[in-house]
């Protein structure tokens, strides 16, 4: 817990961490962990963040938020949490016939919802949404955080939007059951290996439709205009992930620039670096006399490039060339 307090010169900022239960509703704080003071002196507070780093995931776990203006107010009163509800800890996601869902989490609360560590509770889970039977312990004792957690659950049919109930059988008590967010088992992908489905052609190239035998997995569509180029150096065309079937589909451009073109699917790597290719030098305009050859030159950034030039919207004859590492020009006489 942290403190702001407003006060003549820099304000300052206390932060206690896991304070004793002797100063639970004390009229004086005890000391602090360490505080901090700032020259900006506010008149007052409009609001304030609660940050979680990128290396921690962008995730935080809040049990309770209070808000007050003294110590009394905000550090609960000294005695016994007593357990009135259950909460899924961790809820159930989606998943597939035949494998565990992950675990699924349950935890004691008191009604305010803090956490209450009660140990030896038996809790019991059923399938509140959907008549698709589950499999599995579902009944578990919580242990020394009041805790439950349920690991083999599953399923042996695909439904959608089901839900778990959460219940305490403890001997004369009516705690609030759980009820987790609805969630949808899937069959697994009919695929056996990462395999090329089904091809259509768009308007801005050809639409590939692939299958993989794992959900939300990275695929890589890889293309190259000279077969024999090392896989090293083929670029990176289109990538995504598997939708719950384990299909994807990923785009293949085509051109009047590309004479030919090759492409190969790879699955696993979660590098997501196109690079489009780009004009570093514009051609310019130019006026000539009737007669006279007009010569344009452009200069493209990107690997393996190609050119085409273009009359009117329309190709110009023996226009298409290959410079990787330069620009290319055409003279029109």
């Amino acid at each position: 817990m942290f403190r702001y307090r407003f006060q003549l010169g820099n304000d300052r900022v206390d932060l206690w961490i896991n304070p004793p239960a002797s100063t639970y509703n004390a009229s004086i704080p005890p000391p602090s962990a360490g505080f901090v003071t700032g020259g900006s002196d506010p008149a007052s507070l409009d609001y304030f963040q609660l940050y979680s780093s990128p290396q921690a995931g962008g995730v935080q776990w809040l049990d309770e938020l209070r808000l007050g203006r003294s110590w009394a107010e905000v550090v609960p009163l000294a005695g016994p949490l007593q357990p009135a509800r259950l909460s899924f800890l961790v809820g159930p996601t989606n998943g597939y016939t035949g494998p565990p869902l992950p675990p699924v989490v349950v935890q004691i609360e008191t009604a305010s919802g803090m956490p209450v560590p009660l140990s030896g509770v038996p809790v019991t889970l059923r399938v509140t949404r959907g008549s698709v039977p589950i499999s599995g312990t579902l009944t578990r004792l919580s242990d020394s955080h009041g805790r439950v957690s349920f690991e083999d659950l599953t399923f042996d049919a695909p439904a959608t939007s089901l839900q778990l109930e959460a219940r305490a059988w403890a001997p004369g008590e009516t705690w609030l059951a759980a009820l987790s967010e609805p969630f949808d088992i899937y069959a697994p992908p009919p695929f056996s290996h990462l395999s090329l489905v089904q091809i259509e052609t768009a308007a801005d190239g050809f639409v590939l439709t692939a299958g993989s035998p794992q959900a939300h997995e990275s695929v890589q569509l890889l293309g190259t205009t000279e077969l024999s180029r090392p896989l090293s150096e083929w670029l990176l065309v289109d990538f995504g992930y598997t939708d719950p079937s384990g299909r994807i589909r990923l785009i293949a451009p085509k051109s009047a620039a590309l004479p030919r073109g090759f492409y190969r699917l790879r699955a696993g790597n979660v590098d997501t670096k196109l690079e489009p290719a780009s004009i570093g030098l514009q051609p310019e305009s130019m006026n000539v006399s009737p007669g006279e050859a007009a010569t344009f030159e452009v200069v493209g950034i990107g690997p393996q490039l190609h050119y085409l030039w273009l009359s009117n919207g329309g190709a110009i004859r023996r226009s298409n060339s290959t410079c990787p590492d330069a620009g290319t020009s055409f003279q029109i006489a």
